[in-house]
């Protein structure tokens, strides 16, 4: 919430401002009455992604009857979410029913609120609404909450001033989004044709995986906690796009000979050999001198690099050739798969020489380069952006005419 409003602006509910209106999910959901495979649009929360400012499709469709239980959106109106990922607005740019994930803004007085304006003061209220949100099967956040939520209201000019600045920033998050995606989608490309068309090119150079490595280790199994005591032990989820992503550590007092033994090396590759269907066989490489150790479902892959190169092999297991590949080889469990690292080391690989390897490692780490800057600017933006949204909103920083 904002804590400071300054220069008079009065507070004011947004139920004042605008008829808040909760989203309907037809019941039962599973009678197939309510739905039709080319009716009204219905918007559910899997729809909507991060970067979405305007809503444009739809992947479900209400019947005639399934529309009139619903509640309908027209282009224009603003909706935001409050199950599951709580308070992402967007406005639609359809004409569509939504879901009871969604609340709408109806009928909004303008002479008094500029919807844009709104727009952004939404984007400011997340943590605030996730705070408030109830725990369940998933987080639902009450929409009479909303509506009763205070709005500062500064002059209805100086409003559009303050969305127009932050717009100008949203174009500066679209444009190092946009290389950073460009960037991803050239180096799987090159994934492709650098590494795997040797399969044809090159028949002679595919080799099982385990050609290039001399070892592979299970990680530690102990109790771990919060408290940063002992070794720093990595877990699936620091396993972030090929990159060991440190911001949620858990800790464990693991005796040193252990330690010693697990050690992780720079140029060591990180399997996840036990997750979910979708993220079982993600990789990340060791790219810098590390005390941490890592858990017992994963294993650490020690690159004989007499034979491969760790960034060409991290490469060829980061790709999404290989990523669907170890997939097709998981063995399924109740709510987990896994993968037998003894399985994983027969699966064939394009393995040129070393020189060669390093030729198309130094591209793709070029290309990975170019990614990683886009990423720490677009970064360096979301964080001038939330330092405007409450500066400008609660009028600390003003906004000249």
């Amino acid at each position: 919430m904002l804590s400071e409003v300054s220069h008079g602006w009065p507070l004011v509910t947004l139920a004042s401002l605008a008829r808040v209106k909760r989203g309907a999910s037809p019941r039962p959901i599973q009678d197939p009455k309510w739905f039709s495979d080319q009716g009204h649009g219905w918007v559910r929360i899997s729809d909507v992604t991060a970067s979405d400012r305007v809503l444009l499709r739809t992947t479900q469709y209400l019947s005639d009857i399934g529309r009139a239980a619903s509640v309908e959106i027209v282009p224009g109106d603003l909706i935001m979410s409050i199950c599951a990922t709580i308070g992402r607005p967007l406005f639609s740019g359809i004409h569509a029913c939504i879901h009871d994930g969604f609340v709408a803004f109806k009928e909004i007085d303008r002479s008094r609120l500029d919807p844009d304006y709104l727009y952004f003061f939404l984007q400011g209220q997340t943590q605030h609404f996730e705070a408030q949100s109830q725990p369940g099967t998933q987080r639902n956040l009450n929409s009479s909450l909303v509506a009763t939520t205070e709005i500062p209201l500064p002059p209805i000019d100086e409003q559009r001033r303050i969305a127009e600045v932050l717009r100008s920033v949203d174009e500066a998050i679209e444009a190092a989004d946009a290389l950073a995606q460009q960037a991803q989608t050239l180096w799987h490309s090159l994934t492709e044709s650098l590494i795997w068309q040797l399969q044809t090119d090159s028949p002679a150079s595919v080799r099982p995986l385990g050609n290039a490595v001399w070892a592979s280790d299970y990680g530690v199994n102990a109790p771990l906690g919060n408290e940063p005591i002992g070794y720093a032990v990595l877990r699936m989820g620091n396993l972030q796009d090929g990159w060991i992503d440190r911001t949620d550590l858990k800790w464990g007092e693991i005796a040193d000979r252990e330690a010693h033994a697990l050690a992780l090396e720079v140029g060591d590759i990180l399997f996840n050999r036990t997750n979910s269907r979708d993220l079982v066989g993600k990789v990340a490489l060791v790219r810098e001198p590390t005390n941490d150790l890592y858990a017992s479902y994963i294993v650490r892959l020690r690159i004989n690099r007499d034979v491969a190169d760790p960034h060409y092999l991290f490469a060829v297991m980061h790709s999404r050739r290989a990523q669907a590949q170890f997939k097709s080889i998981a063995t399924p469990g109740v709510s987990q798969s896994n993968i037998n690292p003894t399985n994983l080391k027969k699966q064939l690989i394009p393995l040129p020489s070393l020189s060669e390897q390093q030729e198309i490692s130094a591209q793709l780490q070029a290309v990975e380069g170019a990614r990683r800057s886009a990423l720490k600017e677009l970064a360096a933006v979301r964080r001038i952006k939330a330092d405007l949204i409450s500066d400008l909103l609660s009028g600390r920083v003003r906004v000249p005419a």
